[in-house]
């Protein structure tokens, strides 16, 4: 709706006026109205209005003046100028002040209307040109912010030119690109509008980009500032717990980068930030972590390091002997000291740490003669173990990975033939898709000869196991089929079976009819 300002002095004139079109059906409604030229000013402004209806003599002020201070504050307002016939050359001042139209008096319908009609149409015209330009600006907008988002990536990660960093540089309110500067990782709190505080505590220019890597961290650079690197870290730390935060001191860590020359050497000490927050976040420290805290702690550690091997091998070795002997809660009780000893010895990288603990995890392995290497959803166990990023997550799952070792263990002693054939059924759910899949692969699998596992798996089951591998292909295939995107060539591949004609005859033989009929048959339903 369009609001409409009717400016007249005469008050049956400007009554009459309110009345006199259905202002609603033309989508206008009337704001308001005005006894002078003064009030209609000021109204116009007041009300925002975007079209006014105004007679040329009034007292104090006149229309046409009116008029002129409307147009110099508000350009696009829009006036139509109500004239005697007497007034007509008067009122042609109107067409210098841009006023959208004049109407002579006495007013008739049809003329407002008319007049009416060619000011909604520029209206119109305003509003779509004020829409376009919005949409323009917010275009250009957003393409600023991706580009400044990929200048600091770039910046983070080395990769940018110095042209480009010199515009950074400028946009953020840095002084030089050759001044120093120093990078801060902090670990992510999951605090909502953790970032938009960062940037209320930092005072002076700065950049802070978040990291979705590992559990997520925030990069803040900013200029060296006057005291240490370091004292700057506690700072902020400081001023991140304190004036009524929920935080607490020892829940926040910051990591700081080395000092870099320029803007140009930033990403060096990025990637070394992210390096002691790994660090911190691997051994569970908090507060401020810096370089020469950690050469230290690494320094210590590499004059123990033949004592830690060996002090560990002999948990180690208690471990795998408990579980040989399926005592968990020794076993159990041998992890947690090996753990304690560990936590003993920080200053070793966390890679070297679970390059260590994956040798327990293949003597344990061994020990149980089973295929412990993958989980039941195909999982390797050393990815699992490479993707934890902190001690207290690899003791967790070293916990659980020794108690479903000695359970697997127990179970292959109490029923050893029903575990294996158990194995092999598990491992043609997981395999049945490969080419290569067959008794001989599979009696690898579960360390028996493949006649034996033959002769094994039909007493137990009551049928071959190239029958089970069959039934598991054609099921499977059945549910494939469903998808009418998927042909039978596909299908057929896809359970592991190279030659479509053979698994024609396969499904055929299995359902009675061929899997193109079965098909056709399901999507006729």
């Amino acid at each position: 709706m369009y609001k409409l300002l009717i400016v007249e002095d005469e008050r049956w004139e400007r009554e009459g006026l309110i009345d006199f079109l259905d202002w609603g059906a033309m989508g206008i409604e009337i704001a308001g109205t005005a006894r002078d030229g003064i009030e209609g000013l000021e109204q116009t402004l007041e009300l925002g209005a975007d079209i006014v209806i105004t007679d040329i003599r009034m007292p104090g002020m006149d229309g046409l003046e009116m008029s002129r201070k409307i147009k110099e504050l508000k350009p696009n307002v829009r006036i139509i100028i109500l004239t005697g016939y007497g007034d007509f050359e008067y009122a042609r001042k109107a067409i210098d002040l841009r006023a959208s139209h004049y109407v002579l008096k006495p007013v008739s319908e049809e003329k407002l209307l008319e007049a009416m009609a060619k000011v909604l149409d520029e209206c119109e015209q305003d509003t779509s040109f004020k829409q376009e330009r919005e949409e323009l600006l917010l275009e250009v907008e957003e393409h600023r912010r991706l580009m400044k988002e990929k200048w600091i990536d770039d910046l983070l990660f080395g990769t940018l030119g110095p042209k480009y960093a010199r515009e950074l540089a400028a946009m953020e309110g840095f002084p030089s690109v050759m001044e120093s500067f120093v990078v801060y990782a902090i670990k992510d709190l999951r605090q909502a509008h953790f970032g938009e505080k960062l940037h209320k505590l930092i005072v002076g220019p700065h950049l802070i980009k978040y990291l979705n890597k590992r559990e997520g961290l925030w990069l803040v650079v900013i200029p060296a500032p006057a005291m240490r690197p370091d004292e700057y870290a506690h700072k902020l730390i400081e001023r991140l717990a304190g004036g009524g935060s929920l935080l607490r001191r020892s829940q926040v860590t910051i990591a700081v980068g080395t000092e870099a020359d320029t803007i140009f050497e930033v990403s060096d000490s990025v990637k070394l930030a992210e390096q002691l927050l790994a660090y911190a976040q691997f051994w569970g420290e908090s507060g401020v972590i810096s370089l020469e805290a950690v050469e230290s702690e690494r320094s210590a550690f590499l004059s123990e390091a033949a004592d830690f091997l060996h002090k560990g091998g002999q948990q180690v070795k208690a471990i795998v002997f408990s579980v040989h002997a399926l005592e968990e809660e020794q076993a159990i009780a041998a992890v947690t000291e090996l753990f304690h000893y560990i936590k003993a010895c920080r200053g070793a990288e966390g890679d070297y740490i679970r390059h260590y603990i994956s040798g327990l995890l293949f003597e344990l392995s061994v020990v149980a003669g089973i295929n412990k290497t993958e989980n039941d959803s195909g999982a390797n166990s050393g990815e699992q173990l490479y993707s934890l990023l902190s001690l207290d997550a690899i003791l967790a799952y070293i916990y659980t990975f020794v108690a479903d070792t000695i359970a697997a263990l127990r179970e292959k002693r109490d029923g050893k033939d029903e575990y294996v054939i158990r194995q092999v059924n598990k491992l043609i759910e997981q395999k049945y898709m490969s080419q290569e899949i067959s008794l001989k692969s599979m009696a690898e699998e579960v360390f028996l000869s493949p006649n034996y596992l033959g002769s094994l798996y039909k007493k137990t089951t009551g049928r071959p196991f190239h029958d089970q591998l069959a039934q598991v292909r054609m099921n499977k295939a059945k549910e494939l089929l469903a998808n009418p995107q998927y042909k039978v060539a596909r299908v057929a591949k896809e359970v592991g079976i190279p030659s479509t004609s053979y698994f024609c005859t396969v499904f055929k033989s299995a359902f009675g009819i061929s899997p193109g009929e079965y098909q056709e048959m399901l999507h006729r339903k």
